[in-house]
């Protein structure tokens, strides 16, 4: 059984992983963090945080490994899907998500970074009127 998720946000907490199935399609696992804020005494303080192993596949998968880096603020979407296993004869059980889609959230005062040997579009010079 699996719960869908219409979207989450979340903070990767570390770079993406991409491999490939033995078919050739793209597999690529992210570890990502969830947390509340809220105000206690004056100061901000995480809660509730949550780690989360979240994997996407295809299309999703690559443009998530050749886009995202560790500390980027995502929107997640998918299902959440019960994985369980045993250990040292422990059985254990842990929750994951299969993302559907996966996309950067970009916070207002954000700047793309500028890229070397690609000129600016909307330069004086370049545009057409």
């Amino acid at each position: 059984m699996s719960i869908y998720l219409p979207g989450f946000k979340a903070r990767l907490g570390a770079d993406p992983e991409l491999t490939t199935s033995s078919n050739g399609s793209a597999i690529c696992k992210i570890r990502v963090v969830t947390n509340r804020r809220r105000m206690v005494d004056g100061d901000w303080q995480d809660t509730d945080t949550s780690w989360w192993q979240v994997t996407c596949f295809g299309k999703t998968a690559e443009n998530a490994a050749a886009t995202l880096v560790k500390g980027d603020l995502v929107m997640i979407e998918g299902r959440v899907k019960q994985r369980e296993w045993e250990k040292d004869g422990v059985k254990r059980t842990t929750a994951e998500v299969n993302a559907d889609e996966v996309a950067k959230v970009c916070k207002a005062g954000w700047k793309a970074p500028a890229q070397e040997g690609s000129p600016d579009p909307w330069a004086a010079e370049a545009a057409p009127f």
